[in-house]
């Protein structure tokens, strides 16, 4: 599913990018995009601009309708 698809993103919290895992869906090379909420260390933002990954850093936001 994910190669067939024409775009594909990653959405994580910044927790989980130092993390190692047991399972292992692919590797970076099968996304286009990243979306996370924030991306403070500079190696990872060189290694995603290397790759040509876009990087979506969401900001949490307060007011209307949030909790």
């Amino acid at each position: 599913m994910l190669r067939q698809a024409r775009r594909r993103y990653l959405v994580i919290d910044h927790t989980k990018l130092d993390k190692i895992n047991f399972y292992r869906i692919g590797g970076f090379d099968l996304i286009n995009g990243l979306v996370i909420d924030r991306l403070e260390d500079p190696d990872w933002r060189r290694f995603f601009r290397e790759k040509g990954i876009s990087v979506v850093e969401a900001e949490e936001r307060r007011g209307a309708g949030a909790p």
